[in-house]
């Protein structure tokens, strides 16, 4: 496919033998990340961000912000944020009953 910045060979879906992006390096790699929220999930997603922002091209995340939470901090720490109106999930009467965020990650040094 092409973009404005150029062109990018097909996704190959093959080259990976489980669904787990915290398993693969982002070198390269242009990511958007859903992490689960909870039991841990969310946390070692934001970490692996962290981790992999020299590596990857950019890192976009859909974050579920809570102000007063450790993650909530790690990510106005690291990341650009964007803040969503609630998220109305296809099928539901209400929206999802916290804030989102949009968290935008580059490499050191690129505004």
């Amino acid at each position: 496919f092409s973009t404005i910045e150029g062109t990018y060979p097909p996704f190959d879906n093959n080259a990976f033998t489980t669904d787990d992006g915290l398993v693969y390096p982002w070198k390269d790699l242009r990511v958007f990340v859903n992490p689960p929220y909870g039991r841990g999930g969310f946390r070692n997603f934001i970490l692996k961000a962290i981790q992999e922002r020299d590596n990857a091209e950019i890192i976009v995340m859909l974050a579920k912000y809570d102000a007063s939470t450790e993650n909530a901090r790690l990510l106005r720490q690291y990341f650009h944020l964007e803040y969503l109106p609630r998220i109305k999930y296809k099928g539901m009467i209400h929206p999802a009953p916290f804030v989102s965020v949009l968290a935008i990650i580059k490499p050191s040094g690129v505004d």
